[in-house]
Formats: C-alpha cells, sequence, structure tokens
C-alpha cells in the first residue's frame, strides 16, 4: 500500500483526534502583520486594564492559507463562504476563573442562565489562528483540546430523539464536557500564524493565564459563517462534511 499524502495524513488526523494543527505559511504570516494591530487597538477600546478575558471581534476575513483551504475542500460537502471576521480571543492581566477544569466545554449552547432556554447554533468547524506567538508553558492562557473527545459529544447527540427540545438537546451539550474531564488534555501553542482546525464538538478551553505582561490575542472563524451562510438549528451535522470525516 502506498504512502498516504500529507493532507491524506491531516484528514486522518482530523477525524482521529477532532483537529490539526497547520503550520504558519505567506498567507497567514501577511493575515498577522494585519490582525496583530487591529487586535491591539479592539483590546485599547474595551477595556485593557479589566482583568480576565476578553470577548472581542475581528473584522478582517480568515486567512486564505494554501493547505487549509485544500483541508476545507475535502472535508466539507459544499463551498462554503469564507468568514469576513473573526471572534476576538483576548486574555490580560490575569485570568483564572471557571466552574469546569480549563473551561472545557462544546461549543453551539448559548445559556445564560439556569432558566434561559438558551439558542442552538450549529457551526462544522471552528478555525483558530495565533495572532501572537504563543509558547508551550504555564500561565499563558494557551488554548486546550481534548484530542477523540468529539466522539463523546457525537454519542451524547445520539441519544437524543428527533422531537427533543432545543433546551434538552443544549443540556446534553452543555453536560457532556463533564464525560472528558478524565481524558489527557493537549495545550495548543505555535508562532504566529500558526492554525487550528478543530471539530465543532470537541472539547476545548484554556489553562490560566497569569503573567501579566503577555497579551494573548487568538481569532476564531466558524465555518460555516452565521453572518453569510444559513445558520442550521438541528442535531445532526453531518451534512456539512463529505462520508470520510465522520
Amino acid at each position: 500500500m502506498p504512502d498516504k499524502s500529507p493532507l491524506e495524513q491531516i484528514l486522518d488526523a482530523f477525524e482521529t483526534q477532532g483537529f490539526v494543527r497547520l503550520e504558519p505559511d505567506s498567507f497567514s504570516t501577511e493575515w498577522v502583520e494585519k490582525a496583530k494591530p487591529l487586535a491591539d487597538e479592539e483590546v485599547r477600546k474595551s477595556e485593557p486594564s479589566k482583568p480576565g478575558w476578553h470577548n472581542l471581534q475581528l473584522k478582517l476575513p480568515m486567512p486564505r492559507h494554501e493547505v487549509l483551504m485544500r483541508v476545507m475542500d475535502e472535508l466539507l460537502a459544499q463551498k462554503l463562504s469564507i468568514p469576513q471576521s473573526a471572534q476576538l480571543s483576548t486574555l490580560a492581566n490575569g485570568f483564572d476563573k471557571s466552574e469546569r477544569r480549563h473551561h472545557c466545554h462544546v461549543d453551539g449552547y448559548d445559556r445564560k442562565d439556569e432558566e434561559d432556554q438558551g439558542t442552538l447554533a450549529w457551526h462544522a468547524l471552528l478555525i483558530g489562528v495565533l495572532i501572537v506567538n504563543l509558547p508551550d508553558r504555564d500561565g499563558l492562557g494557551n488554548p486546550v483540546v481534548w484530542p477523540g473527545s468529539h466522539r463523546l459529544t457525537r454519542r451524547t447527540l445520539s441519544a437524543i430523539k428527533s422531537d427533543a427540545t432545543s433546551r434538552s438537546v443544549g443540556d446534553a451539550i452543555w453536560n457532556a464536557p463533564a464525560s472528558s474531564q478524565s481524558m489527557q488534555h493537549l495545550r495548543l501553542h505555535g508562532p504566529a500564524g500558526t492554525i487550528f482546525v478543530m471539530d465543532h464538538d470537541i472539547h476545548h478551553g484554556m489553562i490560566p493565564h497569569t503573567d501579566p505582561d503577555f497579551l494573548r490575542h487568538i481569532a476564531y472563524y466558524r465555518v460555516p459563517d452565521t453572518a453569510t451562510d444559513k445558520v442550521h438549528y438541528i442535531v445532526d451535522r453531518d451534512h456539512f462534511f463529505r462520508s470520510r470525516s465522520r
């Protein structure tokens, strides 16, 4: 059997682990040069002295990283728009407060409080782009993932009846990360321009940020982009993907 191509290896890793890391290329490096001053300005306009997590917006299209474009073409069953803006996730002046270990969660359910019905908004891929160099050490607020945990989320969803309410589905998603707490998590790191392609269902979070001199910027794009593509409020997202990724 011939050796698998680099692209096939990436796709296999995504299917097994629920995420892949893509090294910077000329496209993402050029993107960083534009993103860094924009991100700094967004923080300046917010409350830069306020400790904790700043959830902001980065008005910059997703970088057309060559391998990322090929991965998306192979994974997705249909051509989707390139997201034109991102969630800007910034940690500044310390952040270490969570009801779960490393803020472990699954995207897709918004619950403001225990009584709120919440909303379900699915996307297929969560794509994180490092705006700054992010070393592999404690105290910098690195994102973390639980490799293989996307399969736990799928098992949770497969057990839900088709007539389930949005609240019951959301509660299942909200509680699913508890099942991954005994699994080994992986700290993500890399130079600016590194890209992490994550399955929507993977359990992820971030380690504490305790370095007052380090401003951690990450841009998160969601595919499909809810601003340009139809938002799906459904349990089964397999229609997003080609059969090989499921």
